[in-house]
């Protein structure tokens, strides 16, 4: 029997009892129509912490599990007089991550639910975890103060791509490994750099010396690590894709609903878009026009890439005496190619090295190719890259396998941004509680669109 359903078992002890309690109250309920009673709400608060305490501890449950398992109690509301009770239920499966950190401190269930908002009142303080309020003073251990300073935000992260990383996007094949988003970037924010340099020590991120840009900083052997370490522990859905985002105009202080192709939608405080200003734009509801206008004034060119994958012997006279060969890229920039990696890695054992490569083809090639069939430019481009390498004396191009271990095409039609949006324009709503985030606010680096992200959180903190 998996964690899911032992969970599930324990929690249909805990779905009757809600039943029993909520039943005995039933003669009080208000029409469907009205928001659902305070104290119901703060049971099943309540009666979710439990669960969750046990599916954490005895389990030891995955985030997405107790997910599942929470959502199953929000379906055990069934009849007109608990329908209501669903959304509300659901809206705290939500806050599953923050209820996590008070589990993992410790804590009751009591000031978990009060400092989450759904349970108010006074409580008697048998001692000082379970104190809530007494005599109109909130009384609070460390704990529950470490929590309380915390910003109330940005509990979920949606991605529509299978892994996290957007343009510094890793494709994993079980011989070859590709960057084939941004190969590369570069520093000058101080926390950011922070942050690399971090990386280089542990071993995330390498050092590259571009003859024309300097110093730049590369995945090593690809960025999946680095965006690993960035993410962290944040509980991310991936492979969702947003279809939708709600808020009635004239209700702003109430929670966006998020529709979600093929899954459960999600009720948000607050939210920050970071596609590309197209989908951006695209997504924002009519009212906000100031954002939309934002998102309208950004341009892109579209990049084509290439992913190709060789295999050698170690023993190839591609190699010459030039061993060390092994351990460095090759860089192209030419003709139709905007930039080229290749990175080596080889096994010993095996008597076999393999050459990752990467070709983004320059905006003007992409540009005249973006709507063709991703089969059609990854020979062509292939041979081209061929044909510049000749030039590098450390490489016998002749050497190279006719047969491609793998080749494949990938199309990013939001790839560099040729135009941000003015500085002056609205990014973020703080009456309708989003902003907007992305290289396209700030230029076309990778550095620009973690300044961005960094900046819109820090809109969407209380003014106060």
């Amino acid at each position: 029997m998996n964690i899911t359903n032992k969970c599930l078992n324990a929690l249909f002890v805990f779905v009757v009892v809600a039943h029993v309690m909520t039943v005995g109250r039933a003669g009080h309920l208000r029409a469907l129509e009205e928001p659902p009673e305070p104290d119901q709400i703060c049971k099943t608060c309540m009666m979710l912490y439990d669960v969750y305490d046990s599916a954490l501890n005895v389990y030891n449950a995955s985030i997405k599990e107790m997910k599942t398992v929470g959502l199953a109690m929000c379906d055990g509301f069934v009849g007109p007089e608990f329908q209501k009770y669903k959304i509300p239920c659901r809206d705290i499966v939500n806050n599953t991550g923050k209820i996590m950190h008070y589990i993992k401190k410790d804590l009751s269930g009591h000031p978990t639910c009060q400092k989450l908002g759904y349970c108010s009142g006074c409580r008697q303080c048998p001692g000082m975890a379970d104190c809530i309020i007494c005599d109109g003073k909130m009384v609070l251990d460390e704990s529950v103060v470490e929590i309380e300073k915390m910003p109330d935000l940005f509990e979920n992260i949606l991605d529509k791509a299978r892994n996290s990383g957007g343009r510094i996007s890793t494709r994993i094949h079980p011989t070859f490994s590709f960057d084939h988003g941004a190969q590369f970037f570069t520093t000058k924010d101080l926390e950011f750099s922070q942050i690399v340099h971090k990386a280089i020590q542990t071993q995330e991120i390498a050092i590259l010396e571009h003859p024309e840009k300097g110093t730049v900083y590369v995945g090593n052997p690809v960025f999946r690590p680095f965006i690993s370490k960035l993410t962290g522990s944040l509980e991310i859905m991936q492979n969702a894709s947003v279809t939708h985002i709600e808020k009635p105009q004239d209700k702003p202080e109430e929670r966006w609903c998020i529709s979600i192709a093929d899954n459960q939608p999600i009720f948000a405080k607050n939210i920050i878009l970071t596609m590309p200003a197209p989908q951006t734009n695209a997504l924002l509801p009519e009212y906000l026009t100031e954002l939309k206008h934002t998102a309208l004034q950004a341009l892109y060119d579209p990049c084509i890439a290439i992913l190709a994958g060789v295999e050698v012997p170690l023993s190839s006279s591609i190699f010459l005496d030039n061993s060390e060969l092994l351990d460095k890229p090759i860089l192209i920039e030419k003709g139709n190619i905007g930039w080229s990696i290749a990175k080596w890695s080889h096994s010993v054992e095996n008597n076999t090295a393999y050459l990752s490569v990467i070709i983004h083809a320059n905006p003007e090639f992409s540009s005249k190719h973006i709507e063709e069939d991703v089969s059609t430019f990854p020979d062509s481009l292939w041979e081209e890259w061929k044909s510049h390498l000749k030039t590098d004396a450390r490489f016998d191009v002749s050497a190279l396998p006719k047969h491609i271990s793998y080749l494949k095409g990938h199309k990013w039609r939001y790839a560099r941004v040729t135009k941000t949006a003015d500085e002056e324009c609205e990014r973020t709503n703080q009456k309708y509680s989003i902003a907007l985030a992305g290289d396209w606010l700030e230029g076309p680096r990778i550095e620009s669109a973690w300044i961005s992200g960094r900046n819109a959180a820090i809109s969407l903190l209380p003014q106060d």
